[in-house]
């Protein structure tokens, strides 16, 4: 099954309960299924897409893997880092700001072309301009995407991309 976003986190962006039906429904012997994009840090929030970087994710995301290998299938954890389409309000979230996040970060100070971006209050808004990501903290995002790795492999999956 190709990935899609499906948006069912709760406000610590914990996989629900439906997620892991959703899963499970999905799953068949020898398939393999790709995960939703999967933020990787409090830096990447996106429209309540279950993130991989706190232990209450992880271990959401361990229900959901042994939901699906109960049914013999494989699951593949996509990790994602939003860029500047996360809107800054989503750092209202008590997650993110336990966290340290500071959504909206990019390659550059350029928002997106056209189109409309999610507030946390559900409401289509304009896009931000990102703050352009710094030299000097590349090596933190490698380390978040690393981090990232070791909890999806810790939570089950088959296989990280």
């Amino acid at each position: 099954m190709a990935p899609l976003t499906r948006e069912r986190a709760d406000d610590n962006l914990v996989p629900h309960v439906n997620a892991i039906e959703y899963y499970a429904q999905r799953a068949t012997p020898g398939g393999l299924i790709i995960t939703e994009a999967t933020p990787i840090s409090a830096e990447t929030p996106y429209n309540y897409a279950p993130g991989i970087f706190t232990d209450a994710q992880e271990a959401g995301w361990t229900k959901i893997v042994d939901a699906v290998h109960a049914k013999g299938g494989l699951v593949s954890l996509q990790l994602w880092h939003i860029g500047r389409v996360a809107h800054p309000s989503w750092a209202e979230l008590p997650v993110i700001k336990a966290n340290g996040g500071k959504p909206g970060v990019s390659a550059s100070a350029v928002a997106i072309p056209r189109g409309t971006v999610q507030a946390l209050d559900g409401q289509q808004v304009a896009p931000t301009v990102p703050r352009p990501l710094e030299t000097w903290e590349i090596p933190r995002l490698v380390e978040d995407y690393r981090r990232a790795a070791v909890r999806a492999k810790r939570a089950g999956f088959d296989a990280v991309h």
